[in-house]
């Protein structure tokens, strides 16, 4: 609610108080002193048009609704992906492509996958907080082709069944994560509220993809782009 200014003046008849003439003047005082908030500021009283450069950083910089955004997060940009001979045909360009097609996605045997069954990490972020809450947002799209052979292209008639895990980290602790996604194109959304103290906090995204069965090292298990991480600190 706003500061009520309970002004008062000297009338006919009034023995005179000092102290009750300047409670007023006290109580308005407190208030300059340190008790100015949003419950007696008046709208739109305070802006950054007349603040010098410096203090307009600083106050940018402390001011609610402090954001970190990492965008356009994709696989190819971060790891090796690889040319996936099973679904086009050939494994090199001098080969045919009957399919008219091409996939590409990360592999077993290599950075990040190696043999599955394990966390990698995909992107971190640090946020210099305030005390008060940490939103984390990430957001991803997700391929993973349907394989009908686990070793090579005509050998086997079983299917690999891939899936995919993602996870949020804050400080190294896990605040969500999704559950086993199999749809061969989708996308993940996950979302976290934590409670944070003050100073510079880390925010890491994780993937998991199941263990190597028979799997060979030339397919492609699963590929990501378009990954968002989004990063708020709210406080009063």
């Amino acid at each position: 609610m706003p500061f009520r200014w309970r002004q008062k003046s000297i009338a006919d008849d009034d023995i005179t108080s000092s102290r009750e003439f300047d409670i007023a003047y006290s109580n308005y005082a407190d208030v300059i002193n340190g008790g100015m908030d949003r419950d007696n500021l008046p709208e739109d009283c305070i802006n950054s048009g007349g603040l010098s450069n410096t203090a307009r950083n600083e106050f940018k910089q402390f001011s609610v609704g402090r954001f970190k955004h990492e965008s356009n997060v994709n696989a190819h940009a971060l790891f090796t992906t690889i040319l996936d001979g099973n679904f086009t045909g050939g494994g090199s360009g001098s080969q045919p492509n009957p399919q008219g097609n091409s996939v590409y996605g990360l592999h077993y045997g290599d950075n990040p996958l190696m043999e599955g069954g394990s966390w990698f990490k995909v992107k971190g972020t640090e946020v210099k907080c305030e005390e008060g809450m940490l939103e984390t947002n990430w957001k991803v799209n997700v391929f993973i082709p349907k394989y009908r052979a686990y070793v090579k292209r005509g050998t086997s008639d079983k299917c690999s069944m891939k899936w995919v895990e993602w996870r949020i980290d804050v400080d190294g602790v896990e605040v969500c994560r999704s559950s086993a996604m199999f749809q061969p194109w989708h996308t993940v959304m996950l979302n976290a509220n934590t409670q944070i103290g003050k100073g510079i906090h880390t925010v890491d995204v994780y993937c998991l993809v199941p263990g190597r069965m028979k799997d060979t090292d030339n397919q492609a298990i699963m590929t990501f782009f378009g990954g968002q991480l989004a990063c708020w600190n709210r406080r009063r």
